[in-house]
């Protein structure tokens, strides 16, 4: 059960952070082979399980900066590695598509294999873990363990409840954290930022 606790304050600061997004097919959470990468807690049972696990292939889902990182650190281990992007493109958002294009490459000169506007369309399982997954290409891919890097979500139900206002992107401020309701800032993952390039 939770606990309530009431309390008076002159100034509130809300810095309640963010948490790794759900794969969008969450069924994958109940597998014994599938793990976020967001925190540290995350890349230690990814450490453990490969150390207690014969993990020889690893599927990275996202190719965003974090899941390149991972595949990086992956495959310096020694493991072969297939990263899956549901976008044509990697880093499209922080990049030009040429200098994408190079990136793309020097990822599979490194052998991490890398496949582009695919998403995962069928598992094979046995014993609660994944062997293997079947793309919406139609390649079936074997793999030992699963780990999706796939971005944050901002934790901003505090704020919702109290009614302070949000987009989808966190917690509305302006530039001195400034929240909606007077005397309660907000700070950290849980803010909606300024693009400095855009200004939006």
């Amino acid at each position: 059960s939770e606990m309530c606790i009431r309390d008076s304050y002159t100034t509130l600061l809300i810095a309640t952070g963010a948490a790794a997004r759900p794969y969008n097919q969450r069924i994958l959470d109940e597998y014994n082979n599938f793990f976020y990468f967001y925190t540290l807690a995350d890349a230690q049972k990814i450490n453990s399980f490969i150390a207690a696990s014969n993990v020889q292939r690893v599927l990275v889902i996202g190719a965003g900066i974090s899941g390149i990182e991972c595949a990086d650190a992956l495959t310096t281990r020694g493991l072969y590695v297939t990263i899956i992007e549901q976008s044509p493109t990697i880093l499209s958002k922080k990049i030009s598509d040429y200098t994408s294009s190079l990136v793309m490459n020097t990822i599979q000169q490194s052998g991490v294999q890398l496949r582009t506007s695919c998403i995962i369309e069928d598992i094979n399982y046995r014993n609660n873990t994944i062997s293997s997954v079947r793309l919406s290409s139609g390649e079936l891919i074997e793999i030992d363990m699963i780990i999706a890097t796939i971005g944050a979500e901002r934790t901003n139900n505090l704020a919702r409840n109290a009614e302070i206002m949000c987009t989808n992107n966190g917690i509305t401020v302006n530039d001195y954290l400034e929240t909606s309701v007077p005397t309660i800032y907000a700070a950290g993952d849980c803010i909606a930022v300024k693009d400095r390039l855009t200004a939006n």
